[in-house]
């Protein structure tokens, strides 16, 4: 069988500061949905990222 690897070997760590306001909603949304903040952190900064890459690529061939 082949060797598999941990999800967290994948990872990077990375320390950002967000504004209270924004540190506020994501505790909430953390607690009533019951996910860690870092899934929220992680799932807006891939989509975002995503987003903006797309629009570079569509500039870029116009």
């Amino acid at each position: 069988m082949g060797k598999e690897r941990s999800r967290s070997s994948d990872m990077v760590n990375i320390s950002v500061q967000i504004p209270a306001e924004t540190a506020e909603i994501l505790e909430k949304i953390s607690k009533i949905e019951e996910r860690p903040k870092s899934y929220y952190v992680r799932k807006g900064l891939e989509l975002f990222l995503m987003t903006r890459l797309e629009d570079f690529l569509t500039s870029a061939h116009s």
